[in-house]
């Protein structure tokens, strides 16, 4: 093996946030610079990072293993901050230094495009099944055939073989319930791009997609998937955010009140990411 001759750092708090998807989104394009070559991924100055976040990060090591034929090495030696949830939700692979599960965890999954049967087992029973997850009979069947959906459609419009990524996080104290679906697909712009030419940012394709409810499957009786889970999570006291290109949307129920936020990111994504937050649980 060569010797590891570049070093990139993770700094300050990675959240379920725009901000904190620019984070990672930095670190893909610092390492994207390098091929053929180890890359020390340090922790040092990482205060935190929301666990369900391990999704993004993972999507991002796999394809930059894949394209650039780099192999990612974690630092922890220096942290002062436990990072144990990393080993006990599946990211990294220690059990002596995961320690025991508290039962918080919604472990990290990938599934590949063939493999609906086990993705949907997975959303069936490790989420929408989570104790502390108490949804009607109704909402539990929109969240699975709105997932199903957007399972499928990864499946019809992604132009790379890779799988998609899953992982979820309950925060006791804050009484919150975080789950993380990323794709490295091409993005919401193009395949709507082609049905609606109009529509020429990321921004106004999420929109369309998620606010407005329209979908581009011919077959379809008007808008599903993404606007169904949003009318969803807001039922549900939640939000729902997506990442795509260089566009981040929130939309939903914080705080008790209804918002919508929009946010231009200063990089592109690397493909989609879709976060269901669910408030109070």
């Amino acid at each position: 093996m060569p010797e590891t001759i570049q070093t990139v750092k993770l700094r300050g708090t990675i959240s379920t946030t725009h901000y904190g998807h620019e984070k990672l989104i930095a670190l893909y394009y610092q390492c994207n610079k390098y091929s053929n070559i180890p890359i020390t991924v340090c922790f040092k100055d990482l205060i935190w990072i929301d666990a369900n976040m391990a999704a993004l990060l993972q999507a991002i090591v796999k394809k930059l293993e894949k394209e650039n034929n780099l192999e990612l090495l974690a630092d922890l030696t220096e942290s002062t901050s436990d990072f144990g949830i990393l080993f006990r939700n599946g990211l990294f692979e220690s059990n002596e230094l995961g320690g025991r599960d508290t039962g918080t965890t919604i472990r990290l999954k990938e599934f590949l495009p063939h493999h609906e049967d086990e993705f949907v087992r997975y959303i069936e029973v490790d989420f929408i099944d989570f104790p502390k997850l108490t949804l009607t009979e109704y909402s539990k069947d929109v969240i699975v055939q709105s997932l199903i959906e957007i399972f499928t459609n990864y499946e019809i419009h992604s132009k790379a073989n890779y799988p998609i990524f899953l992982c979820g996080q309950y925060y006791p104290v804050k009484k919150l319930l975080k789950f993380t679906i990323v794709d490295l697909g091409i993005g919401f712009l193009d395949p709507i791009k082609l049905k609606v030419p109009q529509i020429d940012t990321y921004e106004k394709a999420i929109n369309w997609a998620m606010v407005e409810g329209n979908t581009t499957k011919q077959d379809a009786p008007g808008g599903l998937g993404l606007w169904e889970l949003r009318e969803s999570m807001e039922e549900n006291n939640g939000y729902l955010e997506i990442v795509s290109g260089n566009a981040y949307k929130a939309c939903g129920i914080k705080n008790g009140i209804r918002f919508e936020n929009c946010k231009t990111l200063r990089s592109f994504h690397v493909g989609t990411t879709i976060n269901l937050v669910f408030n109070g649980v």
